[in-house]
């Protein structure tokens, strides 16, 4: 949706409706936005698994569409160092990017990091040639250290994600349609960017710093027949749009969210081909604004969903079957707002203020709860001939943009309302395939 951004679709359906994860743990950076991609390296994914249709029963509220999970290189073979070094360039917008990778593994001990940068000018197209604000640069690290043993695995995961990247807003000269650029807060002139500007690797006064920091711990642990996962993970997002030419170092947009995530689960295998996994898991999450225009209030919110999944073999068949109660607590603060005394951009200033003149946001408390469900069989004709069908119940919360936006958001120049009578969404799915796999040729219709 605009330079170096990228959304995830599956079935038509995006943003809340699609659950991104990294390894396992839910990704959460203000997603909801149409300017707002998914704060990952991809240097730092080996490879992406997607659940298509509603996932809800394993990872909560969002997957009604499904689960993209990204995930990292596997620990490399004991007793070895690897490591290599990739480059590339791309004529069009004459991107330069590199990382650098290097693991270890000695004894089950194993540990590895990434190092990645990439930058950009604006692209070109056939009728505009390069196209203004769409310049980018991006810093990325990530780093692990784990063990490995007949016990089960531990491991701790550490990840930055900075990137800088322009807004374009497609303003053009009535004349000679080349593109113009905004210089005042007035914005009553607008002269045409030059060519050195569209050529230029510099990062223009209006764009948008998104950093991501992550840490997190997955942990595997055998116990008796059964083993236990667990994954605590904290994250924090802060998004800052700069909007304001004649303050470039103001940001307009400035949201701080950081995010706890937690996911327990037990599976064991029962008597008479049957196995069984229970688990919770769900996050708390708060949000803080910083900045002088506001689209979304502060607000907090913590989620936890149990569930149980159970799967049998008869002779041909394999049944699975599970259910998941959610529940969301969310909670928003008023806010008021005057004008900054030195800057005159509205700031946020709290009762009894004699100043204040503006109440973009009321408190609002609600409670979204909600079952999701699924039941499938498939029948094993040949060891690779399967037929399948499964039919499940998906669920969502409305997201914060849904319940109370009301503002401008500085990226897409679009004024959201929300709307505080937002029911969850529940979703309703069928299922039907036929697959085939052999060592030479595999196929599925569904």
């Amino acid at each position: 949706t605009g330079p170096n951004v990228s959304k995830p679709f599956i079935h038509g359906l995006g943003y809340n409706r699609v659950l991104t994860l990294y390894d396992g743990v839910r990704q959460e950076g203000q997603q909801w936005g149409d300017e707002h991609g998914i704060e990952v390296d991809e240097n730092a994914v080996d490879r992406i698994e997607i659940v298509k249709g509603p996932a809800s029963l394993i990872y909560g509220s969002d997957a009604l569409a499904g689960v993209v999970n990204m995930l990292p290189a596997q620990p490399v073979p004991d007793g070895s160092i690897i490591g290599h070094v990739e480059t590339n360039y791309q004529t069009n917008n004459g991107l330069i990017a590199t990382h650098v990778a290097l693991a270890g593994n000695k004894n089950g001990f194993n540990w590895g990091g990434v190092l990645s940068h990439k930058q950009a000018t604006n692209y070109e197209n056939r009728y505009d040639g390069r196209v203004y604000g769409t310049a980018f640069n991006e810093t990325d690290l990530s780093a692990h250290v784990g063990l490995n043993k007949k016990w089960g695995y531990s491991d701790l995961n550490f990840s930055v994600f900075n990137d800088l990247q322009e807004i374009p807003d497609g303003s053009r000269d009535s004349i000679t349609r080349k593109f113009t650029k905004q210089i005042t807060e007035a914005d009553s002139f607008r002269p045409i960017v030059s060519n050195a500007e569209l050529n230029s690797y510099k990062i223009a006064v209006l764009h948008q710093h998104v950093q991501h920091y992550r840490l997190y711990s997955s942990n595997d642990f055998i116990l008796g027949e059964g083993k236990l996962g667990v994954i605590l993970g904290y994250q924090q997002s802060i998004r800052r749009e700069f909007s304001h030419p004649e303050n470039p170092d103001i940001p307009g947009l400035y949201l701080d969210l950081k995010t706890f995530t937690y996911d327990i689960k037990y599976s064991i295998p029962l008597p008479d081909n049957w196995e069984a996994t229970a688990g919770i898991n769900g996050m708390y999450q708060h949000n803080t604004n910083k900045g002088t225009e506001f689209i979304i209030p502060d607000y907090s919110q913590f989620e936890i969903g149990p569930f149980i999944l159970v799967t049998k073999t008869i002779g041909k068949f394999d049944f699975s079957a599970g259910a998941r109660y959610d529940t969301r607590i969310f909670r928003n603060d008023a806010m008021y707002t005057r004008p900054n005394p030195v800057t005159g951009f509205d700031m946020q200033v709290n009762p009894p203020d004699t100043a204040i003149t503006d109440h973009p946001f009321y408190s609002f408390r609600h409670t979204f709860s909600g079952i999701s469900a699924s039941f499938g069989a498939t029948y094993n004709i040949t060891k690779g001939l399967i037929v399948k069908a499964n039919i499940a119940r998906g669920f969502r919360a409305p997201n914060i943009a849904e319940i109370s936006a009301n503002g401008v958001h500085p990226g897409t120049l679009i004024y959201q309302i929300g709307n505080t009578a937002f029911k969850p969404e529940f979703s309703l799915q069928e299922d039907v395939g036929i697959s085939y796999l052999s060592d030479h040729i595999s196929g599925n219709l569904d």
